[in-house]
């Protein structure tokens, strides 16, 4: 269980309802510190199942049967350099994977680009980084930056969102 009472930056109602309490604590301690080195307000996403699933996949990083959460889906602040920020999340060392979503709607305060952090062991020392776009079905293809021509596409979603 949190103890909410000594984390300033983030509070139990901006999570989606139900949720906050199956967040893991180490899980929490991690969003806190690189909260923290970003230096930018993250907006939790409201939509059921961004902190907390129970149901669906047992391996998403989301579900809390049986145990904690250790995922967050969020916002981060509107004026931020989305490519700055997700080196910033990759360099931290706090996070095994990380995910970024451009086909989602933020706040009026925040990106529209929706980011995915988890506590999964990273491999040999680098978090695992993906993005999803939607194919010509509309469904969600994820693609994981793992070779110079998939960062390059990564790139590419970031000018045109500029």
């Amino acid at each position: 269980m949190i103890d909410w009472s000594g984390i300033k930056v983030f509070s139990p109602d901006e999570f989606p309802v139900g949720e906050a309490e199956f967040i893991s604590p180490e899980a929490m301690r991690r969003y806190v510190v690189a909260r923290k080195i970003t230096g930018i307000p993250w907006y939790p996403s409201k939509v059921p199942g961004a902190t907390a699933r129970f149901d669906g996949s047992k391996t998403s990083r989301h579900y809390a049967v049986g145990r904690l959460s250790d995922a967050l889906d969020f916002f981060p602040s509107k004026d931020v350099s989305l490519p700055w920020f997700l080196h910033q999340l990759a360099g931290s060392g706090l996070f095994g994977g990380i995910g970024l979503y451009f086909d989602t709607t933020g706040y009026t305060h925040s990106s529209d680009v929706m980011f995915h952090v988890d506590c999964r062991n990273p491999v040999m020392g680098f978090p695992l980084v993906w993005f999803a776009e939607e194919d010509y079905e509309g469904q969600l293809k994820y693609t994981y930056i793992t070779n110079a021509c998939n960062y390059d596409k990564l790139i590419q979603y970031f000018r045109r969102l500029a």
